[in-house]
């Protein structure tokens, strides 16, 4: 049972991938090849391990009727995309929290900065002029 229509993007990676095999085989060829390549993959079987891992099968159920919807098919359309997207902003506001979170915790006399590991003129750490040894 496909829930996510993660078959579909397998289907269409696998053809954007295979591209240059439409040279040498007829269209027909091609899907058939396609086809079987997706079969002994075993896409539905992987993803249903996956999602059982996390969901009931009531759960599933729900899922695959939502994925119907045209909310669903919305969500379907643009989650390839937006998820990079929302994983690097999760990234940025990872570091911008560190960064308010360290200046907070310094400006209230809770961490010290080790003199050490203050960047000097040249960008690094090591108080040398850039291109000197320490040893």
């Amino acid at each position: 049972m496909e829930v996510d229509g993660s078959l579909k993007y397998f289907r269409l990676a696998l053809v954007e991938m295979m591209a240059f095999a439409t040279k040498k085989m007829d269209e027909l060829e091609f899907q058939k090849f396609i086809d079987e390549t997706l079969v002994e993959v075993d896409i539905p079987k992987r993803m249903a391990g996956l999602y059982s891992k996390y969901y009931t099968a009531d759960d599933i159920m729900s899922l695959t009727a939502f994925f119907k919807t045209s909310t669903g098919k919305k969500v379907l359309k643009f989650q390839t995309k937006l998820l990079p997207k929302v994983n690097f902003q999760t990234q940025l506001i990872a570091a911008e929290m560190m960064v308010v979170a360290l200046r907070k915790l310094a400006s209230n006399n809770i961490i010290q900065p080790d003199p050490e590991d203050e960047v000097d003129e040249d960008g690094d750490t090591d108080g040398e002029e850039d291109g000197q040894d320490l040893t």
